[in-house]
């Protein structure tokens, strides 16, 4: 939601009439508005009873290992509930859809995670279409447009725990998370074509071809925080789209906090997907102890709505402030910040890139792993297994104080961050000088 809005209001600041689907799968509009200058339009909400039980990805995170099996047939179950969200959509909100080819739109942008939206491209009549993809190239993204990917080097974007320099071993798990990756994707990709061909006819066409006919594919990723990999013309990089460095100056509590801590301050926060509530109390004790003994150190803690445990837990500590939500970018940017610790969602990874801070990333699903690699490859980052902090906290202290204490990883995060800002093009300039020009192509073709 958060990346789909950002290209919408980049698009609508240009000048272009620009209207936002909200499809309220999970996240209603009135709770969460996506984009301030494009036009919304929402459709929902939908039952999602299913939706949340098969994509509880997170229900596997501090068990022990379970299969590759049980992995890709989660992730399976992930998609059929993601068609069926597909199927109430076609099926019960035809009036809505109706409204929306009514507008005669010229262009539609749609993600890679569940291909319904592309398809809509055929089905409101569109007559071209971006694909988006919401984190670096995944590896059904790369087999459907003809990416190479180099399996030797180039980390499949799974469960998986890699850098680019691997072992023969690792080199045969990256081969069957790709294999399994593409598998369970393309399946999830012909059932929302047969979805599509049960409302709109047997002559409608494949989705995974008209994915594969699109003309551009932005990639929300940033080329400084990827693995060095091979990319086809038409593949154009606009990570850090819609992130301003000009920040506003935090408000009240955030503005006192931030002057705590002899030397400094160090922020904690698992984002919107992890929630904290469901974290097991062993390795909340353990996570707060290690907090409690840098008392130097003032740490900022997002936790969730409710999480009553969690905040019995921190309240004796005088070295730490909790909190439901904040202003991140303005605590990223913050002078006196040292460290984020983060579950290595990959806004969070370029909101600290950009902000030249070093990371600790505790991954959990997807992308996540990979992505607290890129920056640990880098000098950046330290990525950190957060079962361990079921254990105990002396592991997590050395961490964090390798982080804070070994000034290399600050000054590899501010030689990231100039390298990034310094681009002879940014994201924005980029998104709108590709739109602009398959506009021109599209009205003089060969």
């Amino acid at each position: 939601m958060i990346m789909n809005g950002r290209i919408a209001d980049e698009l609508a600041l240009a000048g272009n009439n620009v209207t936002l689907l909200d499809v309220e799968l999970i996240i209603k509009t009135s709770e969460f508005k996506s984009a301030n200058h494009a036009k919304i339009k929402s459709i929902g909400p939908f039952p999602n009873e299913e939706f949340v039980k098969a994509g509880s990805l997170f229900r596997h995170a501090f068990e022990g290992s379970f299969s590759k099996f049980e992995h890709f047939r989660g992730y399976l179950a992930y998609h059929k509930a993601f068609n069926g969200l597909c199927e109430v959509l076609l099926r019960d909100h035809k009036e809505a859809l109706e409204e929306l080819k009514h507008e005669k739109y010229d262009i539609i942008f749609a993600e890679q995670v569940n291909l319904c939206g592309l398809a809509l491209k055929e089905a409101l009549n569109i007559k071209t279409h971006f694909w988006i993809s919401a984190m670096p190239i995944m590896d059904h993204v790369g087999w459907i447009l003809g990416v190479p990917t180099p399996l030797s080097y180039v980390p499949s974007v799974g469960e998986l725990n890699i850098s680019d320099n691997i072992t023969y071993f690792e080199r045969i798990q990256n081969i069957v998370e790709y294999i399994g990756n593409t598998y369970v994707y393309l399946e999830g990709i012909r059932e929302t074509t047969r979805i599509f061909r049960k409302y709109y006819g047997q002559n409608f066409p494949d989705v995974e071809q008209i994915a594969r006919d699109s003309p551009i594919t932005f990639v929300l990723a940033d080329e400084f925080l990827d693995f060095p990999r091979p990319i086809l013309h038409n593949t154009i990089y606009i990570g850090g789209l819609g992130i301003k460095s000009d920040t506003k100056g935090l408000q009240e509590p955030y503005k006192s906090e931030m002057e705590k801590g002899k030397n400094g301050l160090v922020y904690f926060s698992f984002g919107s997907s992890v929630k904290t509530n469901n974290i097991p109390k062993e390795f909340k004790q353990n996570l707060l102890e290690a907090f409690k003994m840098m008392p130097d150190y003032h740490f900022l803690v997002k936790i969730d709505k409710g999480d009553e445990e969690f905040e019995s837990l921190a309240k004796p500590i005088s070295n730490l402030f909790t909190f439901q939500w904040a202003p991140q970018t303005d605590i990223l940017s913050h002078s006196r910040l040292k460290a984020f610790i983060t579950h290595g969602g990959y806004n969070s990874l370029i909101e600290s890139a950009r902000a030249g801070v070093p990371i600790i990333t505790l991954p959990f699903v997807l992308d996540q792993w990979r992505n607290g690699r890129v920056a640990e490859r880098n000098g950046w980052g330290i990525t950190f297994d957060k079962k361990k902090l079921l254990f105990g906290p002396k592991e997590f202290l050395d961490a964090i104080k390798t982080i804070l204490q070994n000034h290399s990883y600050q000054e590899k995060a501010q030689r990231t961050k100039r390298l990034i800002l310094s681009k002879p093009f940014n994201s924005t300039e980029k998104l709108i000088k590709y739109h602009l020009w398959e506009e021109i192509r599209v009205q003089y073709p060969v």
